[in-house]
């Protein structure tokens, strides 16, 4: 699952105080079955126009969840966790913020970020978000 720069906010926003927001038990059990569905295949899909996009939509107890694929940033081999933390690099986030946000450590940030730049072919952050922002990130 992914999110997009244009008009989502990434999968754990950087907030005020650095504290992803939380998910209470309604919205849990809300994505709990929506993954049921996805599982079990019955789960309506719709792409987008372009043919990138796949959105499925479930409403569940006066909840709207929606999970969002973009298939172009599955073909950079980036894994969701990298994506997420190349989102919060792209929006000027330091690796101890971004440590923070997510609940990792520097050294962990350090660690994807670098993998980051291994798998896309650059060598500093501000290649990095270039090239995904060339490339629709």
């Amino acid at each position: 699952m992914t999110t997009s720069l244009r008009d989502d906010p990434p999968a754990a926003p950087v907030r005020e105080h650095g504290a992803p927001p939380r998910l209470d038990a309604r919205m849990v059990d809300a994505l709990r079955e929506l993954l049921r569905l996805a599982d079990q295949g019955t789960l309506a899909v719709e792409r987008d126009p372009g043919g990138r996009v796949l959105t499925a939509v479930l409403e569940y107890e006066g909840l709207h969840c929606r999970i969002v694929i973009d298939e172009g940033e599955l073909d950079r081999g980036l894994s969701p966790r990298e994506l997420q933390i190349a989102h919060l690099v792209a929006r000027g986030a330091t690796n101890r913020l971004i440590a923070s946000t997510l609940e990792i450590s520097s050294w962990t940030v350090a660690t994807h970020i670098r993998r980051i730049f291994a798998k896309l072919g650059v060598n500093s952050r501000a290649e990095m978000v270039a090239q995904l922002l060339r490339s629709q990130f």
